[in-house]
Formats: structure tokens, C-alpha cells, sequence
């Protein structure tokens, strides 16, 4: 079984088509369903403490032998011949899954009004349909050999058991919210249900004698993941997959999963023995495949900007955790080709910079190191983790550049005001004063405000003697009142 890990819900646009269809089916199931588990166990129980297997099993072996096959009618007969309730269980389940025997025997063709058991057998069948007809799955179920338009829709939201409808739950999100993201809330709602219908249709198109109950979302939601594939096509997504014990995950183009999962289907059709409807599953798979060709290749509703954005995530964080291993192995010349690489894909990336920043530290007389500095410095962002980004970028220049520093004017006026504002007021006065001696310093009325802000955080501090030198420097570079006040 395949799982897709690409992509995580964005809780600020939440998929709310999903979330409502996933409590849907819990009140579904909740609601309509909790006493079925009862009625259905009093069904049986009446069945097999009735005379019904001994009046119906038997024939049933003997439409078989006559209708279909005699090696089946053989193991039939056999299951009856051990004389122990679990062979007639056995035979009473293939009887309820045959559909042309099920109607023959409501239409009186099995056991005839003639037969001398006919008026008890009738009683005692009129009976146990009516039991049946008390458990929401048979009412609203699919039935193929009873097949009614309604059934197509309210088969959907039925299940059952609680494992069941858990496992329908889990893979309705993983694959609903994101095809919600791609194509709007009105066109999955659309693609959920329209899936289930043509998967229920296939079923009866390819079982029209079966007489079993299909139930359950699974072939809405194999529409809502064949329509996953189609949406992402050839883009390179992370599969969670499980085989017994072993578990792993893949990288793989997301068209693959569509081929894999109908092949896993029709093997599980023909090969396993259990109650999974996977005609239903296939008939979900292409219909929603076909749905999102339709939608991608017609119209522009379906938007993956999204997509190659999450890509482009994922390639960017496999390339830092690469970069960060190199430089823990002091593979400093690797890690930087590796960050340039990057840098030339994310040039607004502030980590890059950074991390070539540092590597550059390692030769600090060279022009590289220069214009790293530069450039992490220059990034815009006043959030304040881009501050305190900002201010150890400075310090380290400051150490390692020494009295090399190539810091435009107009950089440090800006840092200048963004130090004052983090309260890094060491940093800001080692920046005031290179403005206030520095000749190219734009005019005075530019850089006395923020000096003027120093002085006031200062002020009434232990510092105060280090204000009382900023007003001079600035009084003698713009004359003008003072900014320090005296008592009377």
C-alpha cells in the first residue's frame, strides 16, 4: 500500500470540503448505523436457529452444480456434509452473494408454492427479509442484483464497522485536502461524489448478478487519489509504503502510483479472499483520473503553483541539510559549492547567505567575505529574528574584517537605526561614532535623529557619560539645541 508524504494542510485556508465530508461520514455512521451491528446479529441468529439452512443450503449446492460449477457445487457440498455450523456459514455466504439465486428464490422458483414446505419456509423467509431490511447497510446499500438508482449515493456514506470507517477517514484526508488546494472546495465536493457514483456503476456494470452489499466511501476516495495523480503527474513526490513488516518511503513521479495501485487492485480481485469491493476501488481510480484530465486539460480551474512551490521547499531544505553535514565534516569547499547552487536558485533565501557568510570568515581579507557581509546586512525584513541575524552578521564582520570594513554609509545609517530599535546599543554607538568622524557622512540632518534616539536610551542609565560624548561629536558635527536636559 502506497501513502503520499508531500504536502501538510494549510491551517490558515483550511480544506473544509474535506473536514465536512469526513464528519459526514462519521454522523453517517454514528447515526444511521449504530444499531446495525444488533439487528444484523439477530438476523443471523434467527436464520440459522430457523429451518431455512436445512430448506435453502441444499438447494443452493444443487443450483450451483446444475448453473455454474460442479467442482464449486463439490466444495459446497462438502462444507454442508461436515455437519458443523461453520460449513453452513460458509454456503450461506456464497447463497447471499449470488444474485441470480436470490432472485429466483424471492420470485418462488427455488422453492415453489407446490413444495409441502413452502408455507413455513415462506413464513420464516418473510421474516428474516424483514430483520434484514432493519439494518441500514442492506437498505442503502448497493446491490447489484437489486439494484436501485438511489443506492448509488447512499452506499457512499455507509460502512461496516468502525475499523472501516477509520481507514476511509484517514486516506479521505490525506488525499482530499490536497486536491482541495488544487482545484477549489465545489470541484472536490464534485469529484468525491461523482466518483462514487461511476465507481458503484462500475461494480453493477461488471457484477450485475452479484448480490453483496457494496458500502463505503473507498471508491469516492480512490477518485479523490486517482485524481491526485493525474493533478501532480511527473513532479517527484515522497511515498510512505508497507509491504508485511517492512516499511519505507519512495521517491517516485506521483503518475506511478496510479499503474501501482490498479495493479495491486486487480491482483487483490482476483487472488485474495476477502470482502474488499475492488471493482468499486478501480471504477473510483479512473474516474477520478478522467475527472482531473478533464479539469486540467480544459479548463483553468486547477491551480499548482502550490505544488512546484512545495517542491522547491523540499529541494531547498535537502540542499541545507546537505550543505550543513559538509561543513560539520569541514568539507568547507564542498558545502560551498553547494550553498552557491542553491543561492543561484533562492537568491532571496537569508539562510545562504548566512551560511556562506561563515564559510567565508575563513579567508576574511578576500572580496567574497566582503560582499556576504553586505548582503546579509542588506536584507530587508524587520521581523525580529532578521534583526538579531543581522546585528551577529555585524559583529562577526566588525571582528574578523578589523579595520578593513567596507560598509557603505548608507548601510550603516540603516543599521544604525535597526540596532537602537533591537536595543543593541553597543553596536549602534560603535555606529555612530564611524558616522560622526566619517567626511563622506550624508547631511547632518539625517544622521541627528538617530543619534539623538541613542543619547535618550542612554539617558538615566550608566551610560550617561557615553550621551554626554555623543552630543558633543554631534554638536560639533550639527550644531543645534541639545538634547540633554539639566534640573533646576
Amino acid at each position: 500500500m502506497f501513502v503520499p508524504l508531500h504536502k501538510t494542510p494549510d491551517w490558515r485556508n483550511p480544506p473544509l470540503v474535506t473536514l465536512a465530508l469526513m464528519l459526514l461520514l462519521s454522523l453517517s455512521y454514528a447515526v444511521l448505523q449504530h444499531n446495525d451491528p444488533l439487528y444484523e446479529q439477530e438476523a443471523y441468529t434467527f436464520y440459522f436457529r430457523s429451518s431455512l439452512p436445512d430448506t435453502e443450503l441444499p438447494r443452493y449446492v444443487e443450483f450451483v452444480r446444475t448453473t455454474s460449477s460442479r467442482e464449486q457445487a463439490a466444495r459446497l457440498k462438502q462444507e454442508l456434509a461436515a455437519g458443523d455450523i461453520g460449513g453452513q456459514i460458509a454456503v450461506f455466504h456464497a447463497m447471499q452473494a449470488d444474485g441470480e439465486f436470490q432472485t429466483l428464490l424471492q420470485q418462488d422458483l427455488i422453492i415453489s408454492p407446490d413444495d409441502p414446505l413452502y408455507p413455513h419456509w415462506q413464513q420464516e423467509r418473510s421474516y428474516y427479509e424483514s430483520s434484514l431490511q432493519k439494518i441500514s447497510a442492506f437498505q442503502f446499500g448497493l446491490i447489484p442484483s437489486q439494484f436501485s438508482a438511489y443506492t448509488l449515493v447512499t452506499h457512499i456514506f455507509l460502512h461496516a464497522n468502525l475499523s472501516h470507517l477509520l481507514f476511509n477517514l484517514l486516506f479521505l484526508f490525506l488525499f482530499g485536502f490536497i486536491v482541495e488546494m488544487a482545484w477549489g472546495r465545489w470541484a472536490t465536493l464534485g469529484t468525491f461524489l461523482l466518483s462514487g457514483i461511476l465507481s458503484g456503476a462500475f461494480y453493477v456494470w461488471l457484477e450485475p448478478e452479484s448480490a453483496r452489499w457494496g458500502i463505503g466511501a473507498s471508491g469516492a476516495i480512490a477518485g479523490l487519489a486517482g485524481a491526485y495523480t493525474v493533478l501532480f503527474g511527473m513532479r517527484r513526490i515522497r511515498f510512505f509504503f508497507f509491504l508485511f513488516v517492512y516499511f519505507d518511503y519512495v521517491s517516485a513521479p506521483a503518475l506511478a502510483l496510479l499503474p501501482l495501485w490498479l495493479a495491486y487492485e486487480i491482483y487483490d480481485y482476483f487472488w485474495a479472499m476477502n470482502n474488499v469491493n475492488n471493482l468499486a476501488h478501480i471504477g473510483g481510480l479512473l474516474s477520478g483520473a478522467g475527472i482531473a484530465w478533464l479539469l486540467k486539460t480544459r479548463t483553468a480551474l486547477v491551480k499548482t503553483d502550490f505544488l512546484d512551490s512545495e517542491i522547491q521547499l523540499h529541494a531547498l531544505e535537502s540542499g541545507m541539510d546537505r550543505a550543513r553535514k559538509q561543513i560539520a565534516h569541514l568539507e568547507f569547499g564542498k558545502a560551498r559549492q553547494t550553498l552557491q547552487s542553491l543561492q543561484r536558485n533562492y537568491p532571496e533565501e537569508p539562510e545562504i547567505t548566512l551560511q556562506l557568510f561563515h564559510i567565508a570568515k575563513l579567508e576574511p581579507a578576500s572580496a567574497e567575505f566582503h560582499e556576504l557581509a553586505h548582503m546579509a546586512l542588506q536584507q530587508t525584513g524587520v521581523d525580529e529574528a532578521t534583526l538579531r541575524r543581522q546585528h551577529t552578521v555585524y559583529v562577526e564582520y566588525i571582528r574578523y574584517a578589523a579595520n578593513s570594513s567596507r560598509l557603505s554609509v548608507a548601510l550603516r545609517l540603516t543599521l544604525l537605526q535597526r540596532f537602537i530599535s533591537l536595543g543593541e546599543l553597543a553596536s549602534a554607538e560603535t555606529l555612530a561614532h564611524e558616522l560622526l568622524k566619517d567626511p563622506d557622512t550624508p547631511p547632518a540632518n539625517r544622521l541627528a535623529p538617530l543619534i539623538r534616539r541613542l543619547i535618550k536610551a542612554y539617558e538615566g542609565s550608566s551610560k550617561a557619560s557615553t550621551a554626554k560624548q555623543l552630543e558633543k561629536l554631534l554638536q560639533r558635527r550639527a550644531p543645534g539645541p541639545s538634547s540633554m536636559h539639566s534640573g533646576n
